[in-house]
């Protein structure tokens, strides 16, 4: 069995703001591949409602770094 990890920096980058939304969907049918892992980082924040399963990991870096873990489950 082949596993695939996808990982991309910005895909919403040098996109139309009407392009994004396509763009994130892509992806979320690219994850639902099997065996197919998709880690993206984005500062594109409307890519939340978009996306319906998976983690999302916000870095908050200060004196201390921080991270908080959300699920996309059910974020609503």
């Amino acid at each position: 069995t082949k596993e695939l990890v996808f990982a991309i920096d910005e895909p919403e980058s040098s996109l139309h703001i009407s392009r994004c939304y396509n763009q994130f969907k892509r992806l979320q049918e690219l994850s639902l591949m099997d065996n197919t892992q998709v880690v993206i980082t984005t500062h594109w924040y409307s890519s939340i409602p978009i996306l319906q399963k998976g983690t999302l990991n916000h870095i908050e870096s200060s004196d201390k770094t921080k991270i908080k873990y959300f699920s996309l489950d059910n974020y609503l």
